[in-house]
């Protein structure tokens, strides 16, 4: 018991010594560093700041990075692009595959292996709705993303093929008058 006694507080004096030492040293080069180094510093030591593509600055405490969830979206050469889309139960499933895999092998961006996946995903209450899942080259994400949803409407417009929206039918029954 006695050693603990001598242990802790030459422990606690050492770690306060060697905490000083380097806060001094820190400070030393913070003191001959341009902003811009002391505010990737202070990013390092207290919290990363990371822009967003529309320019907002988030603030990431080192902490949340330490126990948190980190997703890296650029880290593969190749994603998959992840789309639904909803047609009317009227309409050819069929007919609507075929459509889907036209437009795509009209784009070259969309890779061939691995294949595109196109399938019926479920019925809704609205629509049945297929997924859409092609490969493409991770900088091309974005603009396939984007132009294969407005391509699709299109293609959907001029084959006849629907895509519903939610609606409720309402029935107003008048009481009988006694």
């Amino acid at each position: 018991m006695h050693n603990k006694l001598i242990y802790k507080p030459v422990y606690w004096q050492v770690y306060k010594s060697c905490l000083s030492i380097f806060l001094l040293r820190l400070l030393y080069y913070v003191k001959n560093m341009s902003p811009d180094k002391v505010h990737c510093l202070m990013a390092i030591l207290m919290a990363i700041e990371q822009f967003t593509p529309d320019n907002k600055s988030i603030v990431i405490p080192n902490s949340q990075l330490t126990s948190g969830t980190i997703t890296n979206f650029t880290a593969k050469t190749e994603r998959r692009v992840d789309l639904t889309f909803g047609v009317s139960y009227s309409d050819d499933i069929d007919k609507v595959k075929a459509v889907i895999r036209e437009v795509m092998a009209e784009d070259d961006r969309i890779l061939p292996e691995p294949a595109p996946v196109v399938g019926l995903m479920s019925l809704g209450e609205s629509s049945v709705d297929f997924v859409v899942r092609p490969w493409v080259k991770s900088e091309n994400y974005w603009p396939v993303l984007f132009d294969l949803n407005e391509r699709m409407k299109k293609r959907f417009d001029a084959e006849g093929i629907s895509i519903p929206f939610p609606q409720r039918d309402v029935h107003i029954i008048e009481k009988a008058k006694v």
